[in-house]
Formats: structure tokens, sequence, C-alpha cells
């Protein structure tokens, strides 16, 4: 066989097990969003992914990473998105709205799995280690997880800190601390999309965006800018 053969048929052989991983992982995140964390086994996922268990056991050893794998591959697409607006050629001003909107739809799109987040305390505890059963160190896969998580957030803040650098370069924005602008931001936006399970008035996709932009710029106070409220 030739070098050339030889190397194609590797090329094939990894992108076919990248469309295998991506498909235990939708099939994972499609069992986790119907079933919970906690009821759910390898064996479902298996069966939704329909692939053998033994399969899924090749590139997973456990419910735990496929989970943690989900909520990764998540965070990165959130990343590249956020880059994707940062550069764009506009006013700082219409990549904050931009941004509120897209976190806003993210969040709505997975809203099964951070409902799982929400209802799940034995997750928390123990996967997530926010506080680790009877004094327990993190497994390696949690530190490994918990330290990826950590820095993709911080990945995710940095990107909309160079955003509001660019508003304070350009003018737009009077000199602030750009890093707790956008933590202030991104807890606005998680915070108005959580709090609706226990709202009675329900905001469309629009509306939200245009309310949270429009508080976070403007605020209450009398005589300064703010545009008409959009329709719900």
């Amino acid at each position: 066989m030739s070098r050339d053969k030889k190397d194609l048929r590797e090329e094939r052989k990894k992108h076919r097990r990248e469309e295998n991983r991506l498909s235990i992982l939708r099939a994972g995140e499609e069992v986790f969003a119907r079933k919970g964390y906690s009821l759910t086994t390898m064996d479902d996922i298996a069966r939704e992914a329909q692939f053998s268990k033994a399969t899924l056991y090749s590139y997973f050893r456990s419910k735990n990473e496929i989970f943690f794998e989900i909520i990764l591959n998540s965070h990165e697409e959130v990343i590249l998105k956020l880059k994707k607006i940062k550069d764009k050629e506009e006013s700082v001003d219409e990549k904050i709205k931009r941004i509120i909107r897209f976190i806003l739809k993210s969040l709505r799109q997975k809203e099964n799995i951070s409902r799982i987040f929400l209802m799940e305390k034995s997750l928390l505890k123990n996967v997530l280690g926010v506080m680790p059963p009877d004094g327990h160190s993190l497994e390696e896969t949690e530190r490994r997880f918990l330290q990826e998580i950590q820095r993709k957030r911080k990945a995710m803040l940095e990107i909309i800190s160079e955003i509001f650098h660019q508003g304070i370069v350009s003018g737009e924005f009077r000199d602030i601390d750009s890093l707790e602008a956008a933590y202030i931001l991104e807890s606005m936006v998680r915070g108005f999309h959580f709090t609706r399970f226990w709202r009675e008035r329900s905001y469309s996709l629009n509306k939200s965006t245009h309310l949270i932009h429009q508080f976070f710029l403007y605020g209450l106070k009398k005589g300064l800018r703010a545009s008409q409220g959009e329709k719900k």
C-alpha cells in the first residue's frame, strides 16, 4: 500500500471516529434531557446512538465523561461565536446586543441540560464537586473537567471584556473595568433566563434581548439615552 493511500485511509478512520463520537454526544444529550442525569445509563445512550455498549465504552468510560464532554462542547461553541461577534465591523453597542441575544438563545436551546443542574443536587455535589460528599476529594476526571470549565468560562469573559475595551477605545463607553462589566452582563443574562421559571410574565427572545440591553447600558436614571422598547 502506498504512503498516500495509507494516509488517506488513516484520515478516513479518524473522521469516522470523530463522527461516531459526535453521534454519541448528541444521543447522550437527548437521553440526559429526557430522563435526567441520575436515571440515565450507558445502556440508554448506546441504544439512542444505535451503537453496541462495547463500542460506546471504546469512546467514553462513563456517563460522567459523556456529560462532561457535552458541557465542554457547548462552552466551546459559545467561545467561537463570541469571537465572531468581537471581530464584526459594527458598533460595540450592537455587539453587546448580539451577545445578549446569543447567550439567551443558547440557554434556551440547552434548557433541558440547564434544568438538570438546577434540579439534581447530587450532580452539583458529586459530579461537579461543588460540595464533595463526606469531605472526599474529587476524582481526577472531575478535577480536569472543573479546570477545563473554569478555563473556558474565563476565555468567554475575556472575549466579552475585550469588546467592552473596544467601546472604551472608540469613545462609546466611559473608562470602566471591562472585565467587571463582562461579569455583570453575563450574570444579568443568565439571571434573567433562569428566573423566567418563576415569572408570571413571559418574554420573546427579542423582547428579552431589548430589556437586558437597555437596562444594562442605560439603567433607570433620567436623561440617559434609551430607545423605544420592542414589542413582545
